[in-house]
């Protein structure tokens, strides 16, 4: 199967199946702040730039991922969760007892 066989395979595919992707990131601490530095960016932008950037991957598995992405959910969210606690000793203190 020849790569233009397989992007019609998987442009029939994603027109049956539907789905929206929502990648929940945990602990997420960066600032969501632009390439210039000066403007603040969703989520959202956030997560097509890091898209955008395994492109320009030298890693043909990157790259793999990347178009699967791409190909697989033209409908894409990023959702972010930040780190509630720093340590695992405040995360006790505001539960009530220790985690094991």
């Amino acid at each position: 199967m020849t790569d233009a066989d397989n992007k019609v395979e998987i442009n029939l595919l994603s027109s049956y199946v539907p789905a929206k992707l929502f990648w929940v990131v945990r602990d997420f601490k960066e600032d969501l702040i632009d390439e210039s530095g000066e403007r603040r960016i969703s989520e959202n932008e956030y997560f097509e730039t890091k898209l955008s950037e395994f492109a320009k991957s030298t890693s043909r598995t990157k790259k793999m991922i990347r178009e699967a992405i791409l190909n697989y959910f033209t409908d894409r969210e990023l959702i972010t969760v930040a780190r509630p606690f720093e340590n695992k000793a405040d995360l006790e203190n505001a539960i009530g007892s220790p985690l094991s």
